[in-house]
């Protein structure tokens, strides 16, 4: 997640909107550390349940 700014990060955390590509970032970001693949839907999913 280097290439991620703590302060991006740190609002996908809090729920606030963050762009598209930063999506994809997180994504992949979480595939390498986690070794296994988090698709933008996973995040995306995970969001909305958070909402509720």
């Amino acid at each position: 997640m280097a290439d991620l700014d703590r302060t991006t990060v740190s609002n996908a955390e809090r729920g606030m909107e963050i762009s598209e590509i930063t999506v994809h970032k997180l994504a992949h970001a979480l595939s390498d550390a986690l070794g296994k693949q988090i698709s933008v839907e996973d995040i995306v999913e995970s969001s909305e349940r958070r909402r509720r």
